[in-house]
Formats: structure tokens, C-alpha cells, sequence
């Protein structure tokens, strides 16, 4: 496996040397690194997203809920996984990776979640 280098729109492999440093498909002049998703996984993209919950102890009941039932879901369907079982993987009408579904689900948890007064109470819920 090499890394290709973009440089004055000339195309020119490095040494495998780098390819272990970087694990990438492609580094371009500009300074952008490109990383397939299926490398990177989606458990990056769970994290900036509860980085960004501004309500005190909301992150961390997300976090606990997303372990809990979102991770178990999106490894069966995208992989597989029931635990550490290997399982027929369900069939999808339209297939989706894991960070897609990743994805999919903190933008439903926006939509979902709303600063309105009632969400403070504790007696809500």
C-alpha cells in the first residue's frame, strides 16, 4: 500500500514508509488529509457531537444511552456484531454505513432535543 501525493497536478507515490504514519488514501498540497470512513469509524463522530451539548450533565446521559443502545445497533446492522457474536447482518432497502446512521441519529437527536422550558423541569420525562 502507498500514500499518493498531489503536487503541481502531478501524481506521485511516496514510499509504503509513510503510508503506516498516515493511513490515508490521498494528501493533496492544500494541507487537507482525506481518510475513508471505514478506517476512521463513527465513534469519532458520537464524540464531537456530545462535545458540542451545552446543558450541564446532557452529554454524559447521552453518552451513557448512546453506548447502551446506539452502538449494539449500528454494529449489528452495518457489521454483524451481536456482542461478540457474529450474526446475519439484516437486509437493507438502502444501504447505509455506520457513521451514516451515526450521522442520522445525532441530527434526529437535534431535531429532537430543544431548550424549551419544560426540558428543565425535572418532573418532565
Amino acid at each position: 500500500m502507498f500514500v499518493l501525493l498531489c503536487l503541481a497536478n502531478l501524481w506521485e507515490p511516496v514510499a509504503s514508509a509513510t503510508s503506516w504514519l498516515f493511513g490515508v488514501t490521498l494528501c493533496c498540497r492544500c494541507g487537507m488529509v482525506y481518510v475513508d470512513s471505514r478506517n476512521l469509524g463513527y465513534k469519532p463522530y458520537f464524540w464531537r457531537w456530545l462535545n458540542t451539548r451545552t446543558r450541564p450533565g446532557e452529554a454524559e446521559a447521552l453518552q451513557q444511552l448512546i453506548d447502551r443502545y446506539a452502538v449494539p445497533a449500528i454494529e449489528w446492522v452495518a457489521e454483524g456484531l451481536d456482542g461478540h457474536d457474529l450474526v446475519k447482518r439484516p437486509q437493507q432497502s438502502v444501504p447505509h454505513t455506520n457513521l451514516n446512521m451515526a450521522a442520522q441519529l445525532c441530527k434526529l437527536l437535534d431535531a429532537t432535543i430543544i431548550d424549551h422550558p419544560k426540558m428543565q423541569d425535572p418532573q418532565v420525562g
